[in-house]
């Protein structure tokens, strides 16, 4: 993931803090499946019992302890057609103790055993909360999409749904990207995070761009984009933007379809101005 994004006065750092938040297993792996447990078909009510107990106890922060219950269930009922339920909730705990690798085990088990389709999205989304979290956007992309189209329209998938178009986007499905970010405003419009999705719809351009510098004035935007220009950098624009209810005129530099070609340019732009950084954010 990039290590050094750039922060101006537009709540480019409070969005930065919202990824930062929001990237973890906190915002993204749809906590608390287990209220939908009932009806399990093939577990004694004692393994019922316990599998709720190592819910309990995950939701309480005591992983360890929910891990034990858990390796139980799985070692001694594997062929369970429940037992996804106990992989995904492992799953949570091992990426809440931050063992990631384990955790996307655990998930990939639950997908392959699991019989419920909100689960399996549920796991899904997990993997790719994951993917996301380690900067492979075209994994997560790719994850969120197959997850988000069961998962039901009240939160956190309004959450989810965020995250799912910026992967995207940073994947360069920029299209695909959209639809989720209406998706959240036709089903989520009371929602406090329609504010973050109507700031990114501020931008109008498929592609990434490093900024190289904000002004209040055109003239001074001009100024600086004929410095620029004399340093031989790519694509050189400068465009009036919303940011927190100013606009501002931005100077920028590129045009990169994912995330990935701006982080590569990124290094390169910062030797010419060093507070350079890739906009849109997140």
């Amino acid at each position: 993931m990039n290590k050094g994004r750039g922060l101006d006065m537009t709540g480019a750092d409070r969005t930065a803090r919202l990824v930062a938040v929001g990237a973890g297993y906190r915002a993204l792996v749809l906590a608390g499946a287990f209220s939908v447990l009932a009806g399990c078909a093939h577990l004694g009510p004692a393994e019922r019992e316990s599998l709720m107990r190592a819910s309990d106890l995950y939701s309480r922060n005591e992983t360890s302890s929910a891990i034990a219950r858990l390796d139980r269930l799985i070692n001694d009922f594997g062929q369970a057609v429940e037992i996804s339920e106990a992989y995904y909730l492992r799953g949570l705990c091992r990426t809440r103790k931050g063992e990631l690798q384990a955790a996307s085990e655990d998930f990939e088990r639950a997908v392959r055993k699991s019989k419920r389709d909100d689960l399996t999205a549920r796991c899904k989304a997990s993997l790719a909360a994951i993917a996301y979290r380690c900067g492979d956007w075209a994994r997560a992309a790719k994850l969120y999409g197959e997850a988000v189209p069961d998962l039901p329209d009240q939160p956190p998938t309004d959450v989810i749904l965020y995250y799912t178009g910026v992967a995207m986007r940073r994947a360069g499905k920029w299209e695909e990207a959209a639809l989720q970010f209406a998706r959240i405003c036709r089903r989520f419009r009371h929602r406090s995070i329609v504010a973050d999705v109507r700031r990114l719809a501020g931008w109008r351009h498929k592609h990434y761009a490093i900024q190289l510098g904000a002004f209040k004035d055109e003239a001074n935007a001009e100024k600086a984009l004929q410095s620029f220009r004399a340093k031989r950098l790519d694509h050189l624009t400068s465009e009036n933007l919303p940011r927190n209810g100013y606009a501002l005129w931005v100077v920028m530099a590129g045009r990169y379809p994912t995330y990935g070609e701006a982080e590569a340019a990124l290094a390169q732009v910062r030797l010419v101005e060093p507070k350079a950084y890739i906009i849109p954010q997140p």
